[in-house]
């Protein structure tokens, strides 16, 4: 499925947020990884037992960046996620890219399960999407993994949200995980060329 309409994007939160053990929302701690720059990575997900329907991004997309801070890990290549959520249960289900020239999506059904506990910061794994055709530019067939990347993630959660740096970690995937080539080969649509007409200056003079 290439359009995934309903579905807004969320953010991250600040880096200054501050965890309130009271509040009815948690966190989702997440990881996006990925090898091209100019290519925009939105994993989505709805909630069971809410309305939600909500996608979280990283990369570029078309050239203009879409997060404005830096990486958050050492090779420039990947952001966390850390998202604010009411309590509940929620299901990732598919993934797209958008590249410079196409739209990239799954092509096999998945399900990702997680739930948000209120007060709670949940590690739900990492996504990393891999170039499989194209140029270092541009990603014209990608494939996904996933797996528990905790030591990388919570280090980097660490290093960039000071008031989170003493917050309890509760896991939401099995210890180890590794799930290759989530949601299959990815499908392609090109995007279409918009060629702008041309018009002859002499002969606008001439009229």
């Amino acid at each position: 499925m290439l359009l995934c309409a309903g579905a807004t994007p969320i953010a991250s939160v600040n880096n200054s947020y501050v965890l309130d053990k009271n509040s009815k929302n948690g966190l989702l701690l997440a990881s996006i990884k990925y090898e091209i720059l100019f290519s925009g990575y939105q994993v989505y997900f709805q909630g069971i037992d809410n309305k939600l329907e909500a996608y979280f991004e990283a990369g570029s997309r078309m050239g203009v960046i879409l997060i404005s801070r830096k990486s958050d890990f050492p090779d420039g290549k990947g952001q966390l996620q850390v998202v604010e959520l009411p309590a509940g249960e929620y299901e990732i289900n598919r993934w797209r890219v958008d590249s410079r020239s196409a739209k990239l999506s799954t092509t096999q059904p998945f399900s990702i399960k997680f739930e948000i506990e209120p007060g709670e910061v949940r590690y739900i794994g990492s996504f990393t999407f891999s170039a499989t055709k194209g140029s270092s530019l541009d990603a014209t067939a990608v494939t996904v993994n996933y797996k528990d990347d905790y030591f990388a993630d919570v280090t980097a959660l660490r290093n960039n949200y000071p008031n989170l740096e003493r917050s309890e970690i509760f896991m939401g995937l099995p210890s180890g995980l590794v799930k290759s080539e989530l949601g299959g080969e990815s499908s392609i649509y090109w995007a279409p060329i918009v060629v702008m007409p041309v018009v002859n200056c002499m002969a606008c003079k001439e009229a």
